[in-house]
């Protein structure tokens, strides 16, 4: 009799503990693709935010160039390679720039590739 139970429940027992197992790792197996998931939506979400921030900035300073373009004064004094005055002409521009997209650098490249 004892052989026979042993027989009815060793069955029983397993097919629990078998669909335990497949349980847990069924829901570990959907929780990772979750995880994935998500993690892909945060890259793709930040590479479309990078991508409007440079389209802003690069708007931004474009503009800035065409504003020293057009700008006589600035023009003659990086002609006449006057520092001072340079500096004094375009300082309320690189401010402006500082507060709005922290610049923190204004450089006036010569066409040799040196910094003035």
């Amino acid at each position: 009799m004892k052989r026979l139970r042993l027989n009815l429940h060793l069955p029983f027992f397993s097919a629990v503990i078998a669909m335990f197992i497949i349980t847990v790792f069924g829901f570990i197996y959907f929780e990772e693709e979750s995880i994935h998931e998500e993690k892909r939506e945060i890259v793709g979400k930040f590479f479309n935010n990078l991508e409007i921030k440079s389209h802003y900035d690069t708007n931004v300073f474009s503009r800035f160039i065409d504003i020293i373009e057009s700008d006589a004064s600035i023009v003659k004094s990086f002609q006449a390679r006057n520092k001072n005055d340079l500096f004094r002409l375009t300082k309320p521009l690189y401010e402006k720039l500082n507060q709005d997209l922290e610049v923190t650098h204004c450089y006036f490249i010569l066409n040799d590739g040196t910094v003035f």
